[in-house]
């Protein structure tokens, strides 16, 4: 819960004006206005420490699980912002580097061995994720995923594990 902020003379301009309130308790010196352009100059004078301090953020367990989140909430966002930059000449431009790569050809082709052997009954897909036990949800962000843990070369098309996209894109995070 945000506390209401208190009113009182600021450290730097001397007026009379709202101050930041943390939930411990703590009241700031500076009123909203002289803080945020303190901390606007900081972020300016000192962009190499700070990108340090967020790349530190972003991969440590707290920022992957905060990024995770953010994308579980802002899937429309996230959805938008996709395909806006697949709109785009640079968007396009990638995706028909992707595709015609070697990779990306065996991509294709290790992803369409696994839907054609799901069909013929070789292969089945379960309802619990092989790496957390998540079950299977309705939408495809709750689907399980086969994961080719050994690439994609013809002779592996079918080597893999089961697993929810969350464990699927931590996988290929690493």
């Amino acid at each position: 819960m945000q506390r209401p902020d208190t009113v009182r003379a600021c450290k730097t301009c001397g007026e009379n004006a709202p101050h930041y309130t943390h939930s411990s308790g703590y009241v700031g010196r500076r009123c909203r206005v002289c803080d945020n352009k303190r901390r606007h100059d900081w972020c300016k004078t000192n962009k190499a420490q700070r990108a340090a301090a967020i790349k530190k953020y972003d991969s440590s367990a707290l920022g992957r699980q905060a990024r995770k989140q953010w994308l579980i909430n802002n899937l429309d966002k996230n959805h938008k912002s996709k395909a806006k930059y697949q709109a785009s000449e640079k968007g396009k431009t990638n995706q028909l580097r992707y595709n015609s790569s070697d990779y990306g050809i065996s991509a294709r082709k290790a992803g369409t061995a696994v839907r054609v052997a799901i069909r013929a009954g070789r292969l089945i897909r379960p309802d619990r994720c092989e790496s957390c036990g998540n079950t299977a949800g309705a939408s495809r962000r709750d689907s399980i995923q086969f994961h080719h843990t050994s690439g994609y070369a013809p002779h592996n098309h079918l080597v893999g594990k089961w697993l929810c996209m969350q464990c699927h894109e931590s996988q290929h995070a690493k």
